[in-house]
């Protein structure tokens, strides 16, 4: 019989997009529902505002207020039912440095051994099957068929066939919940894809953009020194002359951006 287990909730604090989504892809893998933040206030602000955190997934460095350790403590002193799994690639706290009870991963994270210490500290992942004695079940399920006026004469195969036909209804029943609860399941998952495909895409133009900008820059700065230098009268000539187009480079750089912002302004 297939029950419904309420899935836990990990709170994944991580301020590198592709680390934290990493680190989500291993929470959904191990069956919990990640909810992400991308520094401590960014955290803390999540927990205050509901009560269903079962775990904190943090890394130690992150910028800000504070740091995942500092994060970790203050977690623990408000919320001392959650539990805390700390993870970093460039510290590695003592056992005294940490929150009672807290865990500690280095980087690079290995993800299967990931997924068995959540499920370890958390339990089973989404749905949990438990085997029940089917025939106690169909004590409790009145037949359809079997008449109100009947006397207490009734054939062996006859109460057989009833049992029979309610047990296939039942599992019937079990099997269309468990298709229902995979199409659930599958929508969310090809949801959660589609926005981190997005978010790659975008930062791989971002990159690819900035790459071209930078390249471009870098050629208009080496046509303006050779330019200078080779109509210089002089070593101080040529340096006014790199001085004055480059801040002139800077300035052009400047135009569109206060445009922009400009535009922006309401009024």
């Amino acid at each position: 019989m297939v029950l419904h287990q309420p899935t836990a909730k990990v709170l994944v604090v991580e301020d590198e997009m592709m680390l934290r989504m990493c680190a989500v892809d291993i929470v959904e893998d191990a069956g919990f529902m990640p909810v992400e933040a991308v520094n401590a206030d960014d955290a803390l602000a999540i927990l205050e505002s509901r009560s269903d955190i079962d775990l904190l997934f943090t890394d130690i460095q992150m910028p800000g207020t504070m740091d995942g350790l500092k994060l970790a403590h203050a977690v623990h002193a408000r919320w001392p039912s959650i539990k805390i799994m700390l993870v970093s690639g460039q510290v590695t706290p003592t056992d005294t440095e940490r929150p009672v009870n807290s865990r500690f991963y280095g980087k690079p994270l290995e993800v299967k051994k990931m997924i068995a210490e959540l499920q370890e500290m958390l339990g089973e992942g989404i749905l949990r099957i438990i085997p029940a004695d089917i025939s106690k079940l169909l004590a409790t399920i009145p037949s359809a068929k079997t008449s109100h006026h009947a006397g207490p004469a009734v054939s062996k195969s006859h109460t057989s066939n009833e049992l029979l036909t309610a047990e296939n209804d039942s599992l019937r029943l079990l099997l269309e919940q468990a298709g229902i609860d995979a199409q659930v399941l599958l929508a969310q998952a090809g949801i959660d894809a589609r926005e981190r495909e997005t978010a790659d895409k975008l930062q791989k133009l971002i990159l690819e953009e900035l790459h071209h900008r930078i390249k471009n820059t870098l050629a208009t700065v080496s046509a303006i020194a050779s330019q200078s230098l080779r109509t210089a009268t002089s070593l101080e000539h040529g340096q006014h002359a790199i001085k004055g187009r480059l801040i002139a480079l800077g300035r052009a750089h400047d135009l569109p951006f206060a445009g922009a912002m400009g535009q922006r302004r309401p009024g």
